[in-house]
């Protein structure tokens, strides 16, 4: 199951969403369009990279009105209130070390195949 109840974490998107994503693709690419933002809200807290086709959208979106900046805005307020990101701010510093940040990280637990449990430290 991926559902987020209980303690249970979304690991990856269900057939009916690979399903409507890949339609969302073939009508005109809105879709990916749509996904491009979000990753580079993604890349600016590092926890993934855009590849040079994300980067090349994503400026191209920006150029046009801020389309894609507009976008990203949501995604990355979403980011910054999760809790590594506000262990982050809190430091007294500009840079925290990896293990700094990874001890704030919640710890990710299979439970059965497929499902997994989540355990946030200090909680």
């Amino acid at each position: 199951m991926n559902t987020i109840t209980g303690g249970i974490r979304k690991v990856g998107m269900t057939a009916a969403e690979q399903f409507w994503y890949v339609l969302g693709c073939v009508a005109f690419g809105a879709a990916y369009l749509q996904k491009v933002p979000v990753k580079k809200a993604l890349s600016e807290y590092g926890l993934t990279e855009m590849t040079s086709a994300e980067q090349f959208w994503y400026t191209l979106g920006c150029v046009f009105f801020g389309m894609a900046y507009l976008a990203k805005v949501p995604a990355a307020k979403a980011l910054s209130e999760l809790d590594q990101f506000r262990v982050a701010r809190a430091a007294p510093h500009d840079v925290l070390q990896p293990h700094e940040i990874h001890q704030a990280l919640p710890e990710i637990h299979e439970v059965q195949p497929g499902q997994r449990e989540i355990h946030t430290p200090g909680r």
